[in-house]
């Protein structure tokens, strides 16, 4: 290619090769009956983590969203991070 020529424009298919950056990058809205054990059992990646664990990887990966209020009432319309691998191996209960 010619020297300084623009990389090619990322396309949808690119984003197949990026699961790890776009798995980090999962938000969650929460909905008016949603509960953080809600939200933790439906958004866990499988059964082996158990709602526990994934509860407590929200509560880390989110602690802007659940500071000043009481995790087991959330607001409706609250974007929280859904944890990656790293934050779920942080969670890890010995």
């Amino acid at each position: 290619g010619a020297v300084g020529a623009p990389a090619p424009a990322a396309t949808t298919s690119d984003a197949a090769d990026t699961v790890d950056a776009a798995d980090s990058a999962r938000t969650i809205t929460v909905a008016a009956d949603d509960t953080l054990w809600s939200l933790a059992r439906r958004h866990r990646p499988d059964a082996s983590i158990s709602v526990p664990r994934m509860l407590a990887a929200l509560i880390a990966a989110n602690p802007q969203a659940l500071a000043d209020s009481d995790p087991a009432r959330l607001a409706a319309g609250t974007v929280l991070r859904v944890p990656d691998d790293a934050d779920l191996a942080a969670a890890a209960t010995p």
